[in-house]
């Protein structure tokens, strides 16, 4: 009879023991289960961070689909599109456009005859009947902005100071002036660089 009661009380503290140890390994799972949902957690925030500041530097946009899938965007604008060298044809006229608007690099000819280095230089040559006139202008201040550039230039026929607008087109590479003034005091001038010029490469 005791060794009954000796056997069933064993039974009873084995079993309560099983108990324990399955409710204490039954917390720590669902603790470490709450651990790694609040790693996966922060990770997604982490990498949806990462994603936008992608998108930000790259200029990403979202496509809208169910497959996540992103679109980039086309920039039309080159980041140096005012140097090198471009021709004018026509049936009266012909003409050569050379530039660096980012630096002087350009040897060009003064009004009286000096080199000189400077931004570039605009060469426009017309048939007048037998003859061929030439007028061949150095660019000396620039604000090149993307496709866009405001230019200062003398001259090659008067001396005068004149400023025109230099826009670039990046489908075509083409370079059209327009905007042309004379600047100064001058009444009277001679430049051959006019509205519509259009250079080709």
């Amino acid at each position: 009879m005791e060794v009954r009661i000796m056997k069933n009380l064993v039974f009873m503290t084995m079993a309560t023991a099983l108990v324990f140890s399955s409710q204490r390994v039954s917390a720590r799972f669902f603790e470490d289960s709450d651990k790694i949902f609040e790693k996966g957690q922060k990770t997604l925030i982490s990498n949806e961070s990462v994603k936008t500041d992608l998108y930000k530097t790259f200029d990403i946009q979202d496509s809208g689909t169910e497959s996540g899938g992103v679109a980039f965007s086309q920039q039309t604008t080159v980041s140096r599109p005012f140097k090198g060298t471009w021709t004018l044809q026509s049936n009266n006229a012909e003409g050569k456009l050379t530039l660096d608007l980012y630096n002087k690099s350009v040897t060009g000819m003064t009004f009286d005859g000096d080199g000189v280095k400077c931004y570039g230089t605009i060469y426009i040559g017309m048939t007048v009947g037998l003859s061929v006139r030439i007028d061949e202008c150095l660019i000396t201040e620039c604000q090149p902005n993307g496709n866009k550039a405001t230019v200062k230039f003398v001259g090659g026929r008067d001396g005068n100071t004149y400023q025109a607008i230099l826009t670039y087109n990046p489908t075509t590479k083409k370079i059209t002036v327009s905007d042309c003034q004379r600047l100064g005091d001058e009444e009277f001038g001679e430049c051959y660089v006019t509205d519509g010029l259009v250079f080709s490469k």
